[in-house]
C-alpha cells in the first residue's frame, strides 16, 4: 500500500508540471520549462536518464512514423525530454511550436 501513496504523489506532481507548462505562452514553455529543470538541480544520472529516454522517444517515434502508433506525439514527447537538458533545443522546440500553431490555424478555419 505505500506504494500507491508514492505513485499518487508523483501523479499529483506531474500533473501540477503540466498545468503549468500548458498555461505558459506559447513560444516561451519550453524554454521556461528548462530553466525550471535546471533550478531543480537533478543529479547527472537523472540528466542521463532523460536524455536516453528522449532518444529513445525521438527514435521510437520515427520508426512509428512509417508503422502504425502515434509516432509524432513520440517525437514530441522526446524531444520535450530533451528539451530539459538543452537551452537550444528548448528554444528551437519554443520556435517550432509557434510555426506549428501559425500552420494548423490556417488549415482549421
Amino acid at each position: 500500500m505505500q506504494n500507491n501513496g508514492f505513485m499518487s504523489r508523483w501523479r499529483a506532481r506531474l500533473q501540477a508540471r503540466w498545468r503549468r507548462f500548458a498555461s505558459e505562452r506559447p513560444g516561451e514553455r519550453f524554454e521556461q520549462h528548462y530553466r525550471r529543470a535546471r533550478q531543480r538541480g537533478h543529479s547527472r544520472w537523472h540528466a542521463a536518464a532523460l536524455v536516453v529516454a528522449g532518444v529513445a522517444l525521438v527514435l521510437l517515434g520515427l520508426v512509428m512514423l512509417v508503422a502504425p502508433g502515434p509516432g509524432l506525439l513520440a517525437i514530441v514527447a522526446g524531444g520535450a525530454l530533451l528539451a530539459q537538458q538543452s537551452l537550444k533545443l528548448a528554444r528551437g522546440m519554443d520556435k517550432a511550436e509557434v510555426g506549428l500553431r501559425r500552420v494548423w490555424g490556417r488549415f482549421s478555419h
